[in-house]
């Protein structure tokens, strides 16, 4: 009976993964591995898509509906909210630390930015200097 459950509550390409398997436990593992890939890009999608959710003329409670349901499933999710207000330019290190699994703490996601911070401000010095030296020798 939950075999046959499973089969009615899950998309067809996934039933189809989950045919021949004889008992539920099975097939709630498979399923379970499956789904359980920690998708940080999928988290950050969410944060922005919450940031950016407006009521736009809709009814409060369809307005509420649509938050809720993001609120929920982010819950769900150990989201890094704070990688949402980085600047552009920190697109490479948010890429990666989304696609760690299992996800960072805040703090050594922190770690990696700032890392990254110094870095660029080393390059700007390094390229400033290069660049004063050069003038001085076209003097």
């Amino acid at each position: 009976m939950v075999i046959a459950w499973i089969h009615n509550n899950v998309s067809d390409s996934i039933k189809n993964s989950i045919l021949f398997v004889n008992n539920a436990s099975d097939a709630w593992k498979i399923l379970e591995k499956r789904f359980q890939v920690v998708n940080g890009s999928r988290k950050y999608k969410l944060c922005r898509d919450l940031f950016n959710l407006k009521q736009n003329g809709v009814s409060l409670l369809e307005y509420y509906t649509a938050m809720s349901i993001i609120w929920s499933e982010l819950e769900d999710m150990n989201a890094l909210p704070f990688l949402n207000g980085l600047d552009d330019e920190y697109g490479a290190p948010r890429s990666q630390l989304l696609m760690m699994d299992p996800f960072p703490s805040v703090e050594m996601a922190c770690s990696v930015i700032q890392q990254e911070e110094t870095q660029r401000e080393t390059l700007k010095m390094t390229v400033g200097q290069s660049s004063e030296i050069a003038v001085m020798y076209s003097k």
